[in-house]
Protein backbone atom coordinates (compact mmCIF):
# COMPACT_ATOMS: atom_id res chain seq x y z
CA UNK A 1 0.00 0.00 0.00
CA UNK A 2 2.43 2.40 1.05
CA UNK A 3 4.33 1.94 -2.44
CA UNK A 4 1.37 2.34 -4.79
CA UNK A 5 0.95 5.33 -2.40
CA UNK A 6 4.61 6.43 -3.20
CA UNK A 7 4.43 5.58 -6.88
CA UNK A 8 1.09 8.19 -6.92
CA UNK A 9 2.93 10.84 -5.12
CA UNK A 10 5.69 10.89 -7.53
CA UNK A 11 3.12 10.56 -10.85
CA UNK A 12 1.27 13.64 -9.23
CA UNK A 13 4.55 15.94 -8.81
CA UNK A 14 5.67 14.76 -12.57
CA UNK A 15 8.56 13.13 -10.96
CA UNK A 16 7.99 9.68 -12.78
CA UNK A 17 5.92 8.58 -15.88
CA UNK A 18 4.48 5.43 -16.71
CA UNK A 19 5.06 3.97 -19.70
CA UNK A 20 2.32 3.04 -22.09
CA UNK A 21 1.60 -0.76 -22.03
CA UNK A 22 2.11 -2.46 -25.36
CA UNK A 23 0.69 -5.62 -26.35
CA UNK A 24 3.09 -8.07 -25.72
CA UNK A 25 4.07 -10.32 -28.44
CA UNK A 26 3.72 -13.56 -27.13
CA UNK A 27 0.33 -12.33 -25.32
CA UNK A 28 -0.38 -11.53 -29.18
CA UNK A 29 0.52 -15.26 -29.96
CA UNK A 30 -1.72 -16.39 -27.39
CA UNK A 31 0.64 -16.70 -24.24
CA UNK A 32 -0.45 -14.91 -21.54
CA UNK A 33 2.55 -12.84 -19.61
CA UNK A 34 1.95 -10.96 -16.26
CA UNK A 35 1.91 -6.97 -16.72
CA UNK A 36 4.71 -5.73 -15.18
CA UNK A 37 4.24 -1.54 -14.41
CA UNK A 38 7.14 0.19 -15.92
CA UNK A 39 8.27 4.20 -15.10
CA UNK A 40 10.70 6.46 -16.62
CA UNK A 41 12.29 9.11 -14.04
CA UNK A 42 12.55 13.18 -14.95
CA UNK A 43 15.82 13.92 -15.49
CA UNK A 44 16.50 16.06 -13.12
CA UNK A 45 15.42 13.47 -10.33
CA UNK A 46 17.29 11.07 -11.92
CA UNK A 47 20.53 13.56 -11.94
CA UNK A 48 19.55 14.84 -7.59
CA UNK A 49 19.55 10.88 -7.15
CA UNK A 50 22.84 10.73 -8.85
CA UNK A 51 24.56 13.65 -7.23
CA UNK A 52 22.84 12.55 -3.79
CA UNK A 53 24.60 8.81 -4.10
CA UNK A 54 27.89 10.17 -4.98
CA UNK A 55 27.97 12.69 -2.28
CA UNK A 56 26.97 10.43 0.59
CA UNK A 57 29.30 7.67 -1.18
CA UNK A 58 26.53 5.45 -1.93
CA UNK A 59 26.85 5.51 -5.90
CA UNK A 60 29.49 2.09 -6.07
CA UNK A 61 27.02 0.54 -3.39
CA UNK A 62 24.00 0.99 -5.48
CA UNK A 63 25.89 0.07 -9.00
CA UNK A 64 27.15 -3.09 -7.69
CA UNK A 65 23.29 -3.91 -6.30
CA UNK A 66 21.90 -2.87 -9.67
CA UNK A 67 24.25 -4.67 -11.92
CA UNK A 68 23.73 -7.99 -9.77
CA UNK A 69 19.80 -7.57 -9.93
CA UNK A 70 20.03 -6.98 -13.49
CA UNK A 71 21.85 -10.31 -14.22
CA UNK A 72 19.42 -12.25 -12.29
CA UNK A 73 16.68 -10.56 -14.62
CA UNK A 74 18.57 -10.71 -17.87
CA UNK A 75 19.71 -14.49 -18.38
CA UNK A 76 22.19 -15.07 -21.06
CA UNK A 77 20.98 -17.01 -23.97
CA UNK A 78 17.30 -17.20 -22.27
CA UNK A 79 14.77 -16.84 -25.49
CA UNK A 80 11.73 -18.01 -24.31
CA UNK A 81 11.43 -14.86 -21.75
CA UNK A 82 12.87 -12.31 -24.22
CA UNK A 83 9.73 -10.06 -24.11
CA UNK A 84 10.51 -9.29 -20.40
CA UNK A 85 14.59 -8.80 -19.85
CA UNK A 86 14.94 -6.32 -22.98
CA UNK A 87 13.16 -3.61 -21.16
CA UNK A 88 15.93 -3.84 -19.10
CA UNK A 89 18.96 -3.99 -21.52
CA UNK A 90 18.62 0.21 -21.39
CA UNK A 91 19.61 -0.03 -17.63
CA UNK A 92 22.14 -2.52 -18.32
CA UNK A 93 23.60 -0.96 -20.73
CA UNK A 94 23.25 2.49 -19.12
CA UNK A 95 24.71 1.48 -15.46
CA UNK A 96 27.96 -0.57 -17.18
CA UNK A 97 28.79 2.49 -18.88
CA UNK A 98 28.79 4.36 -15.45
CA UNK A 99 30.54 1.47 -13.52
CA UNK A 100 33.06 1.80 -16.58
CA UNK A 101 33.12 5.92 -16.30
CA UNK A 102 33.60 5.50 -12.15
CA UNK A 103 36.49 2.81 -12.84
CA UNK A 104 38.41 5.30 -15.39
CA UNK A 105 37.61 8.70 -12.99
CA UNK A 106 35.50 10.47 -15.54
Amino acid sequence: MQQEESIVMLKACVFITERQSHQDSQHQRGRSQRHTKAFDVHPLLHLAMRNWMKASDQWNYWGEKVSTRLVEIVPYGDHDTRDIWTAYLPHAHHILSRLDCARWGT
